[in-house]
């Protein structure tokens, strides 16, 4: 890499029982070929020999966070670590994944061509593999079915997140965009940090994407966020109109339409009109009303997945001859 721009890059990782491959991840932030690098780990009160092993072999090279003796969950942990750092760039870490040599510096020549003055965010492809860190053969996007750039926009955002936060890397105008620190001081919560981030470089600046995979992604039964199998059409729409499945989805359109209610608060003196009436639809998006649903598709909202748009339409028609 041309290290003609070298600003200092912070990695923020938050463990919780991640015994069995932190050490391969820490070991592979350590071989990063960019040097201006500081790793911070906040342990969300792990049970497991995560901190043990991370103190017998990574002491010197790692800071640790405080976590005031507070298990926060994934999104509020992270969130809780950055606001305690100071860096030119952040970069959030999973504690389960392993980087490519590179991953740093690529992200760091791509947002120093914008400038680290602008509300900047990185995020890029990844490659899956199984526990054993052997290639599943597919990367993130062909899985996800995503499209760039028109998975950026905010419509999109607002009700689905394609951003990645163990590829992200971001500048410290888009932390101050954020507004973190209200977030955390007036307790709300919200979907995910990176998801956050992204619906944030949206509005304030511009979100970048690269299509080379700079991470291995592991796929396991302990994953906070995992991807999809991949099955026929029928078998998957089949499957998603499960009882069970149906539950999960009115679940997460709640907790869409609280961190949109949430992000509409915090950033509406600088949100448009127009933004903030797609803001007031995905608000009410989780009462499942014909009315409600058909704002939702007339403001161009759609699922990447047709069977979650599909969702939506049955809800809302189960609703409606429930009721009457």
């Amino acid at each position: 890499m041309n290290h003609k721009y070298t600003p200092n890059v912070a990695i923020i990782i938050s463990t919780y029982n991640g015994e069995d491959f932190i050490n391969e991840q820490l070991n592979s932030l350590c071989s990063q070929d960019y040097p201006h690098i500081s790793i911070y780990i906040r342990d969300d009160l792990s049970k497991d020999n995560t901190l043990s092993i991370i103190k017998d072999n990574f002491l010197e090279k790692i800071t640790f966070i405080n976590n005031n003796g507070e298990n926060l969950g994934p999104a509020l942990s992270f969130l809780n670590a950055l606001v305690n750092i100071d860096s030119d760039i952040y970069m959030f870490c999973d504690q389960d994944d392993i980087w490519n040599t590179d991953k740093v510096s690529r992200a760091v020549q791509s947002i120093c061509k914008y400038g680290l003055n602008k509300s900047i965010l990185y995020h890029s492809n990844l490659a899956l593999v199984d526990a054993n860190s052997q290639s599943l053969n597919i990367n993130f996007e062909q899985n996800q079915g995503q499209s760039f750039p028109r998975d950026h926009c905010f419509e999109r955002l607002l009700i689905e997140n394609s951003v990645v936060g163990c590829t992200t890397a971001f500048t410290k105008a888009l932390v101050k965009s954020s507004q973190i620190n209200k977030l955390l001081d007036d307790g709300r919560d919200i979907r995910m940090h990176d998801w956050w981030l992204a619906l944030t470089a949206s509005i304030y600046g511009k979100i970048i994407y690269d299509p080379v995979s700079t991470i291995k992604y592991r796929q396991h039964q302990s994953n906070v966020c995992g991807v999809s199998k991949k099955q026929s059409f029928l078998l998957k729409l089949i499957n998603d109109f499960r009882r069970k499945k149906i539950l999960r989805f009115i679940s997460h359109q709640k907790s869409i339409s609280l961190q949109s209610k949430v992000f509409g608060d915090i950033h509406e003196k600088k949100l448009t009109k127009e933004q903030l009436k797609k803001i007031a639809v995905v608000n009410n998006f989780s009462d499942n009303t014909i009315f409600n649903s058909f704002l939702f598709f007339k403001h161009r909202f759609y699922f990447r997945k047709l069977y979650l748009n599909l969702l939506v339409i049955y809800l809302s028609l189960f609703n409606w001859f429930y009721k009457n």
